[in-house]
């Protein structure tokens, strides 16, 4: 569950989130008209806070890597496991998550930093961290890691982006996305096979070594 989020934008409002259905509003300001929509509002920026401190990739036109925004950090309070932690990420440095709290819910190696309940991880590892704890992933074999659910993939069906067409299909988190994405994502989620979705994309890929 995600509690809190912050920043030290000094114009960032933070938002803090209780148990239970949780509704973000924008309301129109006072005197406003019919015509006037609520664009602008910061709705799809906070969608992509979410993704930024839950592990997506930043690319240099990120906006969490434009001018206004690099130097600041953002943060996120959440439960993880049994304990509660505070992430932090900034577009200076987006391959380094910061993280304070239990050591319990990791089963990597990371960073100590100076203070004793904090700790450094790479992207990487925080991904994997997220993903253990709130989808059951387990680390596969070097040689077992094509076609299989990853936590970006799971957890985006839940964090949706209208600019990358979630919207358009309940089996889609994103227009371009591959069918065996899919077809692998919806069955672990759903509770069913998975692995026979990504047989199946496997032995496309022989059928495609046969014909070439």
């Amino acid at each position: 569950m995600i509690r809190r989020l912050g920043s030290t934008l000094i114009s960032f409002k933070t938002l803090t989130f209780g148990p239970g259905l949780n509704i973000l509003l924008a309301d129109k300001s006072e005197g406003a008209t019919d015509r006037q929509s609520r664009n602008g509002a910061g709705k799809t920026s906070f969608i992509e806070l979410i993704h930024f401190l839950c592990g997506s990739n930043v690319a240099n036109k990120s906006i969490f890597r434009s001018d206004a925004l690099m130097r600041e950090v953002f943060n996120m309070t959440c439960q993880i496991g049994d304990g509660e932690y505070v992430v932090e990420r900034s577009g200076s440095k987006p391959s380094r998550i910061n993280v304070s709290g239990p050591e319990g819910a990791f089963r990597v190696e990371p960073k100590r930093l100076l203070n004793a309940s904090s700790y450094e991880l790479s992207n990487e590892q925080w991904r994997y961290t997220l993903g253990r704890n709130w989808f059951g992933l387990t680390s596969p074999a070097e040689q077992e890691k094509k076609y299989l659910p990853t936590f970006r993939s799971l957890f985006s069906y839940f964090a949706r982006r209208q600019g990358s067409g979630a919207f358009q299909a309940p089996t889609q988190h994103f227009a371009m996305q591959q069918p065996w994405d899919q077809q692998v994502a919806m069955s672990y989620l759903l509770d069913l096979d998975w692995h026979i979705p990504r047989e199946i994309q496997l032995l496309r890929d022989k059928e495609k070594v046969i014909k070439a």
